[in-house]
């Protein structure tokens, strides 16, 4: 977040319209120059044509005067004092400033941005600030008909953001009181999937396997009652590797999908329907991967993916990855490749918005095997999609 030196105006949208000036909060009196607050600011810095502040501000008023409009716009520029300005007059609408004024909602957007393009824990710690900031529904005291689709559009956006910031907290362990902070939001949002698979993980990463299990139960009765709906793929595999339970992989952080043992180093990872897809590394020629159909491992449903992204190769002392001057870079265990480097057995390896796991091979044959914590894939992801034992590719 900007400093109030760089924002020295802020409003509030995440709930009941709020502003402040310097700190110092500004009561805003009537429901005609709330509604014209709201809506400048919901607009981000863009303009908003006096036609449409006439015709949301005064939807309950046959032909407006434009001169009430002024009047109140005036009255705003007194509460921005001494920053007035920056509620200004282009051609025929006004616009609040954005190098001025700073707004809950933008940031949250913003920060919710910044973490799908880039994921670090300084940015999973922005969005979680920028969810703290959260009040009640997109300005909840404003019956205005134009901000209710941003009602609805905020209220998803900050579902989409809390699974963003559990699955990071799932990554590093999860917290203690993760379960029940996933059980309030899916208390308004019965039908998320991403949110009853984020409570069986955190239930499971918790040792309350039993819980978990039994949350799996719930879901699938609330999806049918509610919804008319069986779970997706990936609850349904979710639950068989809870109900495989067993030796949890050393230290924390993400952990390779349940597969059937191998005695051979195994590259796995997720496809965009859901699948557990594995390679095994059982020689020394280079894994390519890439969206372009002459990859060996082929990830065509990232946007984020160059055509020949990066390469694994096997060495004396393990494997290496070396980045094939992709776009968008590659990173092992969280840090970036500058040009190669080694990737341990149980590391991680991020190609684009795709989390691919270096499973270490299994000394016995048959032994119990590990647990998931790794994100879910996004819901739009999954229809469609069975259940299978994974492709040896």
């Amino acid at each position: 977040m900007m400093d109030d030196e760089e924002h020295p105006v802020r409003i509030g949208l995440l709930g009941p319209l709020e502003l402040r000036v310097r700190q110092r909060a500004v009561p805003v009196m009537g429901k005609r120059r709330r509604a014209i607050l709201a809506l400048l600011a919901a607009a981000g810095g863009r303009v908003v044509t006096t036609g449409t502040l006439l015709g949301e501000a005064f939807f309950d008023v046959e032909n407006p005067a434009p001169n009430t409009l002024h009047v109140h716009v005036s009255q705003l520029r007194s509460l921005l004092a001494p920053h007035g300005p920056a509620l200004e007059r282009v051609g025929s609408g006004y616009r609040l400033d954005a190098a001025v004024v700073f707004t809950d909602a933008a940031e949250l957007d913003r920060a919710l941005a910044g973490v799908r393009t880039r994921p670090t824990p300084d940015g999973v710690a922005r969005l979680r600030r920028a969810l703290d900031a959260w009040r009640g529904d997109f300005c909840d005291d404003v019956p205005v008909p134009a901000l209710e689709s941003r009602r609805a559009h905020h209220a998803d956006l900050r579902l989409s953001a809390s699974e963003t910031v559990f699955d990071a907290e799932l990554q590093a362990g999860g917290a203690a009181d993760l379960p029940e902070r996933i059980e309030h939001l899916l208390a308004g949002a019965p039908l998320r999937e991403r949110l009853w698979g984020q409570l069986m993980l955190a239930l499971n990463v918790a040792g309350r396997q039993s819980e978990a299990l039994a949350a799996y139960r719930r879901a699938r009765e609330v999806l049918a009652d509610e919804g008319g709906l069986d779970p997706g793929p990936a609850l349904r595999e979710l639950e068989a590797m809870i109900l495989r339970q067993a030796d949890s992989v050393g230290g924390v952080g993400l952990l390779a999908p349940v597969l059937p043992a191998s005695t051979a180093p195994t590259l796995v990872w997720l496809d965009a329907s859901g699948t557990l897809k594995a390679r095994p590394m059982l020689d020394r020629a280079p894994v390519v991967i890439g969206r372009s159909a002459d990859c060996d491992v082929r990830i065509d449903w990232d946007p984020l993916v160059s055509r020949r992204h990066a390469v694994i190769v096997r060495t004396a002392d393990g494997f290496e990855v070396r980045d094939l001057g992709s776009t968008n870079g590659v990173l092992v265990d969280g840090a970036r490749v500058t040009d190669v480097a080694p990737i341990r057995p149980r590391g991680t390896l991020q190609i684009g918005d795709t989390v691919l796991f270096l499973r270490a091979p299994s000394s016995r044959v048959g032994s119990r095997q590990h647990t998931v914590t790794a994100a879910l894939p996004e819901p739009e992801s999954l229809p469609g999609s069975k259940s299978e034992p994974p492709p040896q590719e």
